[in-house]
């Protein structure tokens, strides 16, 4: 495939026009770009998803001494981070499933906290 004048990537895409990636250049071009961004969502929800059955399994065991503080608080930064850096780099869905992720991770801190103290106070009495 010929690639457009002063594009020096793939022959879909090209920094010339706007100075970023992501400017499709051919009709095949339009279908790859709606293929990538498929795959982000998908693997977005897939992983979005995936923390959804621990919080469930901590609402209703009631306890979360399981889950250490140290690993959520991790994994709710460095998913922060990949929001943070999805905004900056102008990919929706990395921002939106990093941001969503993240909100679930720290709804999971908070769940451990609150069962954790709820444990300690029943000790108490």
């Amino acid at each position: 495939m010929a690639r457009a004048a002063g594009c020096s990537l793939t022959p879909f895409v090209c920094q010339k026009d706007t100075g970023r990636l992501g400017v499709r250049l051919t009709p095949t071009g339009n279908v790859i770009l709606m293929l990538i961004q498929a795959i982000g969502y998908l693997a977005g929800i897939l992983t979005t998803f995936g923390v959804l059955p621990e919080i469930v399994k901590l609402i209703q065991r009631k306890r979360a001494d399981e889950l250490s503080y140290t690993w959520l608080s991790t994994v709710a930064v460095g998913i922060g981070l990949w929001s943070i850096y999805g905004f900056l780099i102008n990919s929706l869905p990395l921002f939106l499933v990093s941001a969503i992720q993240t909100l679930l991770y720290f709804y999971l801190i908070l769940l451990k906290y609150y069962y954790d103290r709820r444990r300690e106070i029943r000790k108490v009495k």
